[in-house]
């Protein structure tokens, strides 16, 4: 063996050092530009429409701050509570926190993210409980959503919720339903629950509400022969979920709802929790504001949660069938007497 065969497990030996060497400075280089995003402060607007959205706005401050971005330390939120379900309304208060060059904005439902998108520009929007974000034109498809947008979806299938009704309510025909469709999300959810209603043998009684004002009037005229009420995945019909849940019990009428915090006089909900929608989506902010694009990010969905509240059904004579409680992940019990 000669004198540079001898060498070379020396030589080998200082060459894999170096190497192992690059990848530990890689690695801390890498846990280094994490920290330096910690360290930075931010900017983030918040864009909710309604108060039966707070806990979103909750739940994404929490999911914020348990990634390292705390509120009045490394992150400021512009945010002066909800808007309000008007189109002027949300489009006015998207412009103000682009005049204010907030970092991202963090939108919550169809409208507002359609109206932080209007005026965004580049200024990246991570969203929640948006229903069908390709068809709203927020991505170009779930896995790669390109743009500057983002977020967590809420497609919720309502037509599994009917299915589900149906199943609590045999002899239910008729279902009353206002919606607004000038909303997309809705359009959506509606298709969804038309796919179903023949073979359930179900009739959609629609009633058009675009405001606060056609809301209550609906509320009013419930028709006397339908067998229950829904609402849809609707900023316009949810914020008032509560009062049509008083309203048709008061009737005997049994009422349901997408969404899971509404509980009292609701007897079936099939949907989505808000807090948590707020953290997934705190989740992705983070991401974009450590430096990835938006449009890389593939948009998430929600968990769905099966709601059912026997302390309602005993009200309104309804008996819940034992298939249903096994599906069910709460369940609303009577109190004992």
């Amino acid at each position: 063996m000669n004198g540079n065969q001898r060498g070379r497990p020396w030589a080998f030996r200082v060459a894999l050092a170096l190497a192992l060497l690059a990848l530990l400075v890689a690695a801390c280089g890498g846990d280094e530009d994490d920290n330096k995003a910690v360290q930075q402060s931010f900017k983030v607007g918040i864009l909710n429409p309604i108060e039966l959205f707070n806990p979103s706005v909750e739940g994404f401050k929490a999911g914020m701050a348990a990634l390292g971005y705390v509120e009045g330390q490394n992150v400021t939120y512009v945010y002066d509570g909800p808007i309000g379900n008007f189109d002027e309304g949300l489009q006015s208060y998207a412009s103000t926190l682009i005049e204010q060059k907030v970092d991202l904005i963090f939108s919550i439902t169809t409208p507002a993210t359609l109206a932080a998108q209007k005026v965004a520009g580049n200024t990246p929007i991570v969203f929640t409980l948006v229903t069908d974000p390709v068809g709203a034109g927020f991505a170009e498809s779930w896995a790669h959503p390109g743009g500057n947008l983002t977020g967590v979806s809420d497609a919720n299938p309502d037509s599994r919720r009917l299915q589900l009704l149906k199943q609590v309510l045999p002899a239910m025909k008729r279902v009353y339903l206002p919606l607004d469709t000038n909303i997309q999300a809705v359009q959506s959810a509606l298709a969804d629950v038309q796919s179903v209603v023949d073979e359930l043998g179900i009739e959609l009684v629609l009633r058009e509400v675009h405001t606060p004002d056609e809301v209550r009037q609906a509320m009013a005229e419930i028709p006397d022969d339908v067998d229950a009420v829904i609402v849809l995945p609707d900023v316009t019909t949810n914020e008032f979920a509560a009062e049509f849940a008083a309203v048709t019990m008061a009737r005997g009428i049994p009422f349901s709802t997408p969404t899971i915090p509404h509980t009292e006089n609701v007897l079936l909900s099939y949907g989505v929790d808000f807090y948590p929608a707020g953290e997934q989506a705190a989740r992705l902010a983070v991401q974009v504001l450590r430096g990835t694009k938006p449009g890389d990010l593939p948009v998430e969905s929600l968990e769905f949660a099966l709601m059912v509240n026997l302390q309602a059904a005993e009200a309104l004579g309804v008996t819940v069938p034992d298939a249903i409680l096994m599906q069910a992940d709460t369940i609303i019990r009577a109190p004992a007497s």
